[in-house]
């Protein structure tokens, strides 16, 4: 348990691209024991538990609204209830994430020290400071000299990259980065996303394919004899024929080598450098390639941006887990499970209701697969090194265990992502990962063994390495994370792929700790009543053993974030998926993720359910209202809640700006756009609630971590406080807007003192005003339902958020 002194601060974090040094990070002992035991070698068998709470079959018949394919579930059961706290020093490097839960509770008496209090005036007048100052004109000759530098200056002026270019400003990094997209976007479908001629799909199909085909240097993927294959397959299918009759009339431009070869382009393009384990060459596989071909083809649709496409996509997910079925019971190729896993991706990505179930189910059914090939775990007996191998069978043997391990990890990782959507337990397990680091992305991308040499020595510096020699220098996923989690240092954070997979190991643990907490808590009785057991489901932010996993949780995201942070700058300021990954991360760990899904069902004008991931499982009715549990959150749980807020705001700032079409992204979108909502609507309640502590209590409740020694008088203590916060909100500005880059002191003064802040986000003129919490969700809806988004879930979302009102809170 946590003493008051040792719960002094916390919430720390921030999302700025313009931040300071975080200084130096001090050293946490001992990790949790659960952390820490994951360092061993771990049994691969899991009992698998198939759950038939939402689904009934296991095929997919029709694209009508029949149920379609049944919906296993991995499962484990929990262990015995041991701590999940092991003991953490008292000295940390970000000391506002350690800002105390408030016992104070939730009730009538808490304010009735208001009743005989005059009113405070709730904000102050903004103040603008309205500068006037007269520029003489420029010299005669300076103009001249500007006008050969550009003959349009008004044009050159938005799209300057250098100051040199003359226009006396530069494009921002953002700015750039969304007209190359827009630009990528106008080239391919002759207009942008908002001025899109409605023109033939098919037509814009045939104009795409013809491009692409004459386009110099662009890979041929399909060999003649493997789409052959493919299309032997389909034909040959019961039920293909069936699942692709809305495009019988289309069946001669879609079903063509050309048309799949260009999907397959568009996979490589946007979904393989955020997600990348396939092996490009597998693809041409004899026997196998089929397979990797029609998935790569169905997912690379998606990021044509057409709905008819889209829709298009769907069937070939469909297809290709009908395909895969055959292969449950066997030992598949890597190809097959690569196959499969792409297309529960695609499923668990659709707007239909059938599909989307059906996709959860393949889902499980690739994490069988994964367990019962061992590909969570080193396999030296397959693809191992020999002596007398060749520098060609070497370089072959490595890309096929390179590729092996990605496999396991992006199963994982899918496993993650979809469990975080749901709120419902992952198929796989924290422990299990016992692979090592994914190799760095260079050496990935080489196309031989000489260009992989290269790459090698152009990072070490010293002499040539071997194959085998590099893959051992990496450490496992689970000593990378206890690094972290015990020193609070991440010293392979330069690859994207491996610091995504490091932050999903820690959030994995929050379904571990929360189910401990809530059976552990379950049994704990009323004070005053020994025999009888409480009966109410305690919130899990005011627990000691979770605040305390938590906050150093929150460390552990923060160093990845300054490192992020550090990759970005490097970058001229483009922001790496990663960083979506680490606003999600917080997201989960912050906000009372499964009531705010709960109350946004029970808030819906129309008062239908929505069928989104989260509604896929059936739930008991919890003792607990959602309602309370976010007035809780939004304030005896606020540092928290702010925090939460800021990364809600981060979220909307990087998709915006930096949008990969992540499979996290309609999700994140989604559940920051909840974050906002939930707390602009609890804005008077946590006024008042303030309001009362501060009669009630000393002012170093909100300033405990400037606390002097402890011979320093209670008195002295409070005065010192109060000029303190004084000062310090002289010189912090009145509004902060939320969805743009601030710097750490920012944040962190935000967390402390966020009620006299104003909270502006773009399309929002407050969030805490009435109008605030609609605002936010017509301008998030208005996010997810951009043209171009290849995920179907995302018009899902934006349906739901158009049908969200705001409530009436009172304490």
């Amino acid at each position: 348990m946590l003493s008051s002194s040792e719960e002094q601060v916390s919430a720390g974090g921030t999302t700025a691209s313009t931040v300071q040094s975080p200084g130096t990070v001090a050293t946490p002992g001992t990790a949790l024991d659960w952390l820490e035991s994951s360092t061993s070698q771990q049994n691969m068998t899991s009992v698998v538990q198939v759950q038939t709470d939402t689904i009934q079959s296991d095929q997919i018949t029709s694209n009508d609204g029949q149920s379609s394919s049944a919906n296993s579930h991995l499962g484990r059961e929990l262990e015995g209830p041991t701590s999940i706290v092991g003991d953490i020093p008292d000295t940390y490097s970000l000391p506002t994430n350690w800002l105390p839960f408030d016992d104070i509770p939730l009730n009538n008496t808490l304010l009735h020290s208001l009743d005989d209090v005059p009113g405070v005036a709730s904000a102050t007048a903004h103040q603008r400071l309205e500068t006037q100052a007269s520029f003489t004109m420029l010299p005669e000759y300076m103009s001249k000299a500007y006008s050969k530098t550009s003959d349009n200056s008004a044009l050159a002026g938005t799209k300057a990259t250098h100051y040199s270019d003359g226009a006396g400003f530069r494009e921002s990094r953002a700015e750039r980065y969304m007209r190359q997209r827009r630009a990528a976007y106008a080239e391919e479908h002759g207009s942008s996303p908002g001025q899109q001629v409605h023109t033939s799909w098919i037509s814009d199909l045939y104009a795409r394919v013809e491009a692409a085909s004459k386009r110099v240097g662009a890979p041929s993927d399909i060999p003649d004899s493997i789409f052959e294959e493919l299309m032997s397959r389909l034909d040959s299918h019961a039920t293909s024929s069936h699942i692709l009759a809305d495009f019988a009339a289309q069946k001669e431009s879609l079903m063509v080598k050309s048309t799949f070869q260009l999907f397959i382009s568009l996979y490589f393009e946007h979904f393989h450098p955020v997600n990348p384990f396939v092996d490009r060459s597998h693809l041409s596989m004899p026997f196998w390639g089929w397979s990797l071909c029609l998935a790569t083809a169905a997912i690379g649709s998606k990021y044509f941006g057409s709905e008819e496409v889209n829709r298009f996509g769907d069937c070939l997910c469909c297809i290709v887990h009908e395909l895969m079925l055959d292969f449950v019971n066997s030992q598949e190729p890597l190809p097959y499970i690569q196959a499969r896993i792409l297309a529960s991706v695609g499923l668990c990505q659709s707007r239909q209701q059938e599909l989307l179930r059906c996709g959860y189910n393949a889902s499980a059914m690739a994490a069988q697969a994964c367990l019962r090939l061992r590909l969570l775990s080193e396999d030296d007996n397959i693809g191992s090194y020999q002596d007398d191998q060749s520098l060609e069978q070497q370089w072959i043997t490595w890309r096929f265990r390179e590729t092996r391990r990605r496999t396991g990890l992006f199963v994982w990782l899918a496993s993650c992502y979809f469990a975080l959507a749901s709120e419902h337990h992952p198929c796989l397990f924290p422990d299990q990962p016992q692979l090592r680091l994914p190799c760095r992305e260079e050496l990935w991308a080489a196309k031989s063994p000489q260009a992989w040499s290269t790459a090698t020595l152009a990072r070490r510096g010293a002499g040539p390495i071997t194959f085998s020699a590099e893959e051992a220098s990496r450490p496992t996923v689970p000593e990378v994370t206890l690094e972290l989690w015990r020193h609070l240092k991440s010293q392979h954070s330069s690859n994207s792929f491996a610091t995504i997979v490091v932050i999903h190991m820690l959030v994995h643990r929050r379904w571990t700790a929360n189910e401990y907490l809530a059976h552990a808590l379950r049994d704990i009785p009323h004070a005053n009543q020994p025999n009888s057991h409480a009966s109410e489901r305690r919130y899990l932010g005011s627990v000691p053993d979770y605040i305390k996993w938590r906050n150093q949780c929150c460390d552990c995201f923060d160093v990845l974030h300054w490192e992020a942070l550090s990759l970005s700058a490097k970058a001229e300021g483009l922001e790496d998926p990663v960083l979506l990954h680490l606003h999600l991360a917080r997201l989960s760990l912050l906000a009372p993720v499964q009531d705010l899904l709960t109350f946004a069902d029970q808030s819906t004008l129309s008062g239908i359910t929505h069928m989104t991931p989260s509604n896929l499982y059936r739930r008991g009715a919890s003792t607990l209202d959602p309602r309370q549990t976010i007035k809780i959150w939004a304030t005896q749980d606020r540092y928290k809640a702010r925090l939460a807020v800021i990364h809600a705001g981060a979220v909307l700032w990087h998709v915006r700006r930096y949008s990969s079409d992540s499979i996290v992204e309609p999700f994140a979108l989604f559940l920051a756009s909840l974050v906002l909502w939930a707390y602009g609507q609890t804005s008077s309640i946590r006024k008042l609630y303030e309001s009362a502590c501060t009669i009630g209590q000393t002012p170093l409740s909100d300033n405990e971590d400037s606390m002097s020694p402890s011979t320093t008088t209670q008195g002295s203590l409070g005065s010192h406080a109060i000029h303190d916060n004084m000062s310090t909100r002289q010189r912090m500005p009145s509004a902060m807007q939320l969805d743009r880059p601030m710097d750490d002191e920012l944040v962190q003064y935000f967390i402390r003192f966020g009620e006299d802040l104003r909270l502006p986000l773009e399309g929002v003129d407050d969030l805490c005003a009435a109008e605030g919490p609609l605002q936010i969700l017509q301008e998030v809806s208005s996010l997810l339902m951009e043209q171009h988004k290849p995920w179907g879930i995302s018009e899902t979302y934006a349906k739901f958020l158009q049908d969200l009102q705001a409530s009436q809170w009172q304490l």
